[in-house]
Parts: C-alpha cells; sequence; structure tokens
C-alpha cells in the first residue's frame, strides 16, 4: 500500500444545496446556544461549557469562585475572587 501524504489528499466539500440524507437531518435543525457569560458580565452557570468543571472533584471551588464572581460589586469585577480561583487551581494540581 502506497502512502500518501496531507499535501496529496484532495478534500471535496458537498454544495450548500445539496441533499442531506435523511438520518442526518437532525444535523440541519438549530443548536441551542448558551452564552458562557450573561448580558451583564455574569459567568453563565448554566452553559454546558462548565458542566465538567462543576462535576471534577474540585467543582464546589469552582462554584464558589464563580458565585464570587458573580457577585462581585468590585472594579474590575471578581478582583476580590482571586484566591477562589487559585484554591481551584491548586485543587486540579494536587491530583
Amino acid at each position: 500500500m502506497a502512502t500518501t501524504s496531507t499535501s496529496e489528499l484532495i478534500f471535496l466539500k458537498a454544495p450548500k444545496d445539496a441533499a442531506i440524507p435523511a438520518h442526518l437531518a437532525y444535523l440541519k435543525e438549530p443548536i441551542e446556544q448558551f452564552p458562557s457569560y450573561l448580558p451583564d458580565g455574569r459567568i453563565n452557570t448554566k452553559c454546558p461549557c462548565l458542566e465538567s468543571a462543576f462535576a471534577h472533584r474540585c467543582g464546589y471551588l469552582m462554584r464558589e469562585a464563580i458565585a464570587c464572581f458573580n457577585h462581585s460589586k468590585s472594579d474590575p469585577r471578581g478582583a476580590e475572587c482571586e484566591s477562589q480561583f487559585v484554591q481551584h487551581a491548586l485543587c486540579i494540581d494536587n491530583k
């Protein structure tokens, strides 16, 4: 079998109006998007992007740090929450 380098590969793109097979039709449905930040600047704790951080053994520290950030009145926002975020990072490092 001959080896092919990536510089020799050709990738074909289907036209935008190409028919989608029935078993893949769900891919055309819009996906519900969750912003990581809310309009007022708070961290969105409902964002799926944070699920693994909260499920981690150190997730309770992440929740505390985010709660501190979201309730912060300082400028810049969350300046007083540095220790919570550091504690979370240290927890992760202590495998």
